[in-house]
């Protein structure tokens, strides 16, 4: 997958992401993230952050993304990893969108390239409405999201990032295929499960 941040190996970038999620008001969520900063029980912690997807957690799902294509939960597994990229942005994640649409763009991630799909994902992020938060303030972990530079949709560069890269899509289509993709941004619904 396409990363829009640097990244640092290990179970430190696996944390440095799921530290810049919009945490859910979980306990569950909150010790996932417990466990894996502190190099605690990291089983469990996958354990957990697969519970809370399951049950249609957007910023679980593309946690366990990063998880699964770091290896951090065991063996490295890039299928998995893109199941659940691909389930965080269809319910919703904008920076799983973000990262989709550049999939699309370029035709990576063992998916054919294909502008349509990317303008979809692109203005589907730009014009989502839930913020990603950030770590707070005097956590030690917001530096590593400072070294791997982090962003948050809901601030005005990530929203216009995307719709940057949107835009850039647009000069690359025809009439009709912007019709066409216009289309599915309208339709689209984020998934609730």
């Amino acid at each position: 997958m396409i990363r829009w941040k640097v990244r640092i190996s290990g179970v430190p970038s696996a944390v440095a992401v799921l530290a810049g999620l919009a945490a859910p008001a979980s306990a569950d969520y909150e010790s996932a993230l417990s466990a894996l900063r502190s190099g605690g029980d990291v089983a469990a912690a996958c354990k957990e952050m697969t519970a809370l997807a399951d049950r249609g957690d957007a910023a679980a799902m593309y946690g366990l993304s990063d998880l699964y294509q770091t290896g951090t939960c065991g063996t490295k597994d890039t299928a998995l990893a893109r199941k659940w990229h691909r389930a965080a942005a269809e319910h919703g994640d904008a920076y799983a969108q973000m990262t989709l649409g550049s999939n699309y763009r370029i035709g990576n991630e063992g998916l054919a390239a294909d502008y349509v799909l990317a303008y979809k994902w692109y203005a589907l992020a730009a014009a989502a409405a839930k913020p990603r938060s950030k770590a707070a303030p005097g956590d030690p972990f917001a530096q590593l999201l400072t070294l791997t530079g982090s962003a948050s949709f809901g601030d005005t560069a990530a929203d216009l990032q995307a719709a940057a890269q949107r835009d850039r899509m647009a000069k690359k289509m025809t009439p009709a295929q912007i019709k066409k993709a216009k289309e599915m941004v309208r339709e689209w619904k984020p998934k609730t499960r």
